[in-house]
């Protein structure tokens, strides 16, 4: 064999591995990919949180720990006051929907301020609990939920994937605020909060199968918790 066809049947070969070796790298990607792309499509493990937000809503909500595997313990719900005037009650659910039940929905009552100023109508005084514009408080799991929630969790892991937060009652203390993201001004008003057309209306928005009755929240014993 001449040098030329020598150096020919070599330059044929080493084309020939890099062909070979391009198409198993190739082979190698698209492994990857379908990989990749099997393991995107697997449902994610991953608490989701969401807040159900209205027009001029009041406050900004960060939430924090949610991934904790103590969740129920750690969890902490910011709420940071943006609008100009303080804020004197807040009474707000923190709603599990993949929670199915067949009348209302499961979730935690969650609260802030003197009872008595959960009316909007109620006209707060100047040392009661408030949270000031621009200033942020920290919801927290409260007793009796906090301690029996593990044993819910371990028997039924899958309804905690998916949390919903909603504002029930947020009030200034002024005799203004919003009711289930509607708002209110009952300023000059001396008729109760829940008299006119839309009582039970709103009374049936607010209610909320509680996971674990709370006394000093849940008033009738079917659970459920009202205004």
């Amino acid at each position: 064999m001449s040098p030329q066809q020598q150096s020919i049947a070599s330059f044929t070969k080493r084309l020939l591995f890099l062909i070979i070796l391009g198409a198993a790298s190739i082979s190698v990607i698209k492994g990857m990919y379908v990989i990749g792309q099997s393991q995107s499509n697997e449902p994610s493990d991953e608490r989701k949180f969401k807040v159900k937000e209205f027009k001029d809503m009041p406050v900004a909500v960060k939430v924090k720990n949610l991934q904790s595997k103590t969740w129920h313990k750690d969890l902490e719900i910011e709420v940071k006051n943006i609008s100009d005037k303080p804020i004197y009650f807040i009474l707000a659910y923190l709603i599990f929907p993949d929670d199915k039940v067949a009348d209302g929905e499961v979730g935690i009552p969650l609260t802030f301020g003197k009872r008595e100023n959960i009316q909007i109508i109620q006209i707060a005084e100047p040392g009661d609990p408030h949270i000031e514009p621009g200033e942020v408080y920290a919801f927290t799991i409260p007793e009796p939920f906090r301690t029996n929630f593990e044993g819910r969790h371990k028997r039924y892991p899958n309804l905690d994937k998916n949390l919903l937060l909603r504002f029930a009652v947020i009030s200034f203390g002024d005799g203004t605020g919003f009711e289930v993201g509607e708002p209110r001004d009952l300023r000059g008003r001396k008729v109760s909060v829940f008299e006119g057309s839309s009582t039970q209306e709103l009374k049936k928005t607010i209610q909320i199968t509680a996971l674990f009755t709370a006394p000093e929240i849940s008033e009738n014993q079917n659970g459920k918790t009202t205004l």
